[in-house]
């Protein structure tokens, strides 16, 4: 097997997270050199879709872990504009974003996103 990103998927929310999937995705290629690992996970806790994307690199200097959604703000090779625009999205589907230096190693970064109920194939707005 090659060593991108792996997808571990649980129960399908009823809106799709796709926007900050593959925006992550980009910011995770840009920040490291190709080959280095990542670990994809999508799922359901509580009432959130929730899409958590682990990588295996150096992580974040402390300094930045409190920054890295603020526009311009580029702890890496990039303008500074990626992460915010992940936090941008998330906030305008009422979600959230994190991220942490896991034990072991590396950057995660989780977004969090309302479920929103479907009823008959149809996402419904509370």
């Amino acid at each position: 097997m090659g060593t991108g990103p792996r997808a571990d998927r649980g129960p399908r929310p009823s809106r799709p997270v796709a926007p900050d999937s593959r925006q992550l995705a980009r910011q995770r290629r840009r920040a490291h050199p190709p080959g280095t690992p990542a670990h994809v996970r999508i799922g359901v806790e509580g009432d959130a879709a929730v899409l958590r994307v682990r990588d295996r690199g150096p992580g974040l200097r402390d300094a930045d872990l409190g920054k890295v959604f603020e526009r311009f703000h580029g702890a890496g090779t990039g303008s500074g504009l990626g992460l915010a625009i992940v936090a941008a999205i998330a906030q305008a589907h009422g979600g959230s974003v994190a991220v942490c230096n896991p034990e072991g190693g590396g950057a995660e970064f989780t977004v969090r996103i309302p479920v929103v109920p479907a009823i008959h194939g149809r996402a419904t707005q509370k």
